[in-house]
């Protein structure tokens, strides 16, 4: 594979995992799905979902309770395999607040580090999510 091609592959699956966060954060659950090919396995906290379907509803009920969150996401790696297979990852942090309904901006609640582990296929609308997985490395303490 020519320098050209990897460069290409690496821009791509960056943009797709800040894609993902920006639209996770926004609770804009179809959106988020279109990133993921339709047979996808996610793991969430060691739960494991298979296909979109499954883990749009997973989402979607993140999204109805309505926390305030932001994915920051660092340390972004990148290794294609052939030209339509990728693997990757990154860290993550994730800033958390309740939503408040007063205008008044919500109270950081907490923050959690982990770890995403990706692989990554071409499709014809371009790179997907094939596997994420995530791993919670460690969490700000409970509030008593």
């Amino acid at each position: 594979m020519d320098d050209a091609t990897r460069d290409a592959i690496e821009r791509d699956c960056f943009r797709l995992m800040m894609t993902y966060a920006r639209r996770l954060d926004a609770h804009e659950t179809d959106k988020v799905m279109e990133l993921f090919v339709e047979d996808c396995v996610v793991v969430f906290g060691g739960r494991v979902f298979n296909g979109r379907e499954a883990v749009r509803k997973t989402l979607a009920g993140l999204a109805a309770r309505g926390p305030v969150m932001s994915h920051v996401t660092t340390n972004l790696w990148v290794e294609p395999i052939d030209e339509n297979t990728a693997e990757g990852g990154a860290y993550y942090s994730v800033l958390g607040a309740a939503p408040r309904t007063d205008g008044e901006v919500p109270t950081h609640s907490g923050t959690l580090l982990g770890r995403y582990s990706d692989r990554y296929r071409r499709t014809p609308e371009g790179w997907r999510f094939e596997r994420r997985e995530t791993e919670n490395i460690m969490q700000a303490p409970k509030a008593e």
